[in-house]
């Protein structure tokens, strides 16, 4: 009986976590500094090695190789008030994290000199490493902020310049499945593992962005980039055969750390030789997003205690009913403003709004989201090089970006609901600094 209890315990516990959704900083805020403090308006105006995330058509107009190695640091503030219930499920909020990144190009010689170009694009959690965690669907939580420090991302890009004016490019972002299983015989009266079998395998597979670009002229420059659905699968079935009672069989399967399919139009219009104005509107199609919760399935049977295997019944079997979300497709517009003070010195500001895929949370679930501005404001300062052969060879920039979530409260369908009306605002800020040099 104890045995048993404990089995529906551990049922009941893995029944009730659920997946967080991942919305990763490259997607939410651009590439390094530059894009950050353009508030995500980039893809009109991506060059040198960030090219490869922010639109990799730009890698066709290299003139020269180079790299840039950047920092990032999050400091987020989500404020989560329940309104009545029993106070039993705490809200959790995201915590500060920091994020390196890491891109060096270079165009290809002979034949492709000034055609074709060649980039890799490194975002690299520094708090903790790539991982897939859970929350209970109940607690109040806002999922498309938590996978910010949890995801690793690898672009190797190829940019070609078809004419003088047009350019097309592609990356690929390299992503791992987890699959694998077990098999355990344990002995509840000898207190000891009779046999063991585990097996873990890690499967590589690539999901693609691809952009262009356009020169109007001197002054207009037009670019699109469409970016594939990004997620991370697991599967991870597991046996274990209780000499004493039968068979436990557990199986966890879904989708980890996702984003959606997306499509920009941008534009960066050149108002003087000084002065560009950049504008984007990226369409994200956020109805395709799954539920957030894991499909987890334990059945037990009583095969140790029948007299053949053929009278074995199921004693157990529970199941997760997942929870439909409902997200909807979004718009997100966004400008941005860059001035060339100096030769050495640039001033960059932006601003964009996303309005939120996610539904009032009315239901047992509690995921939450809100509408959103974004601000940025940055600088790129071009440092003389060792040899002071050229100002633009080594140089700094620099981002600082603030966004606020508006109050959004959700009253609850169910007056008994344990957690409550939920309501959600917040604010995050973040620094984002970078070398580059050109060889």
């Amino acid at each position: 009986m104890q045995m048993r209890g404990g089995l529906v315990a551990m049922a009941a516990l893995l029944t009730c976590v659920a997946s967080v959704a991942r919305a990763g900083t490259p997607e939410l805020y651009g590439f390094g500094p530059r894009a950050i403090a353009l508030a995500g308006a980039i893809e009109a105006a991506a060059d040198g090695p960030r090219a490869t995330w922010n639109n990799p058509a730009a890698l066709g107009r290299l003139a020269s190789a180079g790299g840039s190695l950047g920092l990032l640091q999050l400091a987020p503030s989500h404020r989560i008030v329940q309104i009545g219930g029993q106070q039993r499920y705490p809200a959790a909020t995201p915590g500060p994290v920091t994020l390196g990144n890491l891109a060096v190009a270079a165009p290809i010689g002979g034949p492709f000199r000034e055609r074709l170009g060649v980039g890799l694009a490194l975002h690299i959690p520094l708090s903790s490493p790539t991982q897939i965690w859970s929350r209970d669907p109940r607690q109040p939580q806002v999922p498309l902020y938590e996978g910010l420090v949890d995801r690793l991302l690898v672009g190797l890009g190829v940019g070609w310049r078809v004419t003088d004016w047009l350019c097309v490019g592609v990356t690929g972002q390299l992503l791992a499945e987890l699959s694998g299983g077990g098999d355990f015989r344990v002995s509840s009266l000898e207190r000891r593992f009779t046999d063991q079998r585990l097996a873990v395998d890690l499967w590589s597979r690539l999901t693609f962005t691809a952009g262009a670009t356009a020169d109007l002229g001197t002054r207009w420059r037009l670019a699109v980039v469409f970016r594939q659905h990004a997620d991370v699968r697991y599967q991870l079935p597991l046996t274990v055969r209780v000499a004493e009672l039968g068979d436990v069989a557990m199986d966890v399967r879904g989708v980890g750390l996702w984003s959606p399919m997306s499509l920009a139009l941008a534009a960066r219009f050149a108002v003087t030789p000084r002065w560009s104005v950049l504008a984007s509107a990226r369409w994200e199609r956020w109805s395709e997003l799954p539920p957030l919760g894991p499909d987890v399935r334990i059945d037990v049977d009583n095969a140790a205690l029948a007299r053949n295997p053929e009278q074995a019944e199921q004693i157990l079997s529970v199941q997760t009913s997942p929870v439909p979300l409902a997200a909807a497709d979004r718009v997100v517009p966004r400008l941005g403003v860059e001035h060339r003070i100096a030769r050495w010195l640039r001033l960059r500001g932006g601003l964009g709004w996303r309005t939120t895929p996610l539904p009032r949370a009315t239901g047992s679930a509690n995921y939450l989201d809100a509408d959103a501005l974004d601000l940025g404001l940055g600088a790129g300062f071009a440092l003389a090089d060792p040899e002071r052969v050229d100002v633009d060879r080594i140089g700094v920039d620099i981002a600082f970006g603030w966004s606020h979530l508006f109050r959004r409260t959700a009253s609850k369908r169910d007056p008994t609901d344990p957690v409550g009306g939920t309501s959600l605002e917040g604010d995050e800020l973040r620094f984002s600094i970078a070398l580059r040099h050109a060889l």
